[in-house]
């Protein structure tokens, strides 16, 4: 799809959250990584002006966390003696009660899948579970959450050692969350 790619100088005129910004929206973009991630490789820029309102990403970015980008190896991912994701959620959480009368975007990544040995991933899944059902009570009729990825597994000895490991790697997750009542206005 090169009609859909950025140009190759990596200008970026206008984000998406420009548009909801202006539709008046409050903007938010989190990472528990020390990078921009997805969009600082489509759209390299500078973090003292990000293009949303609030943005959360500096805490990963502590020299005892991310030396190397320590992410792609076997550890705990542990943050002030918490999961790295556990102050990310929180934040999300913060964020949309502070904003519980307006319009909200907001995009978060989570890193836990970048490592082969899945014992951050296996940290996540009983928190994120949690933290979708605390989401679900609290701002369910108004809130649609995507779950995304930008790949499936792709390296360690789950995607070499194993038979669907190749495939896996070409389906990517996507789910999305919609509230009841929109799903009954429109089944």
């Amino acid at each position: 799809f090169p009609e859909v790619r950025a140009p190759r100088d990596h200008r970026c005129a206008r984000w998406i959250f420009d548009d909801f910004k202006a539709a008046g929206y409050a903007t938010l973009f989190g990472t528990n990584m020390c990078d921009w991630g997805v969009m600082e490789e489509v759209y390299p820029f500078d973090t003292l002006y990000p293009p949303t309102d609030h943005h959360l990403m500096e805490p990963w970015c502590h020299v005892d966390y991310d030396v190397d980008k320590l992410y792609f190896r076997p550890m705990g991912r542990c943050f002030g003696g918490r999961a790295a994701h556990a102050p990310l959620m929180a934040y999300e959480r913060s964020f949309l009660s502070n904003y519980r009368d307006s319009r909200t975007l907001q995009w978060t990544v989570y890193l836990e899948g970048h490592e082969p040995s899945f014992r951050a991933m296996g940290q996540l899944d009983a928190d994120l579970a949690a933290h979708l059902l605390q989401l679900r009570a609290e701002h369910s009729e108004r809130t649609v959450v995507f779950l995304i990825s930008d790949h499936g597994i792709h390296y360690g000895k789950y995607y070499d050692g194993a038979g669907a490991g190749q495939q896996e790697h070409s389906l990517p997750l996507f789910q999305v969350l919609f509230p009841r009542e929109l799903l009954r206005a429109h089944p």
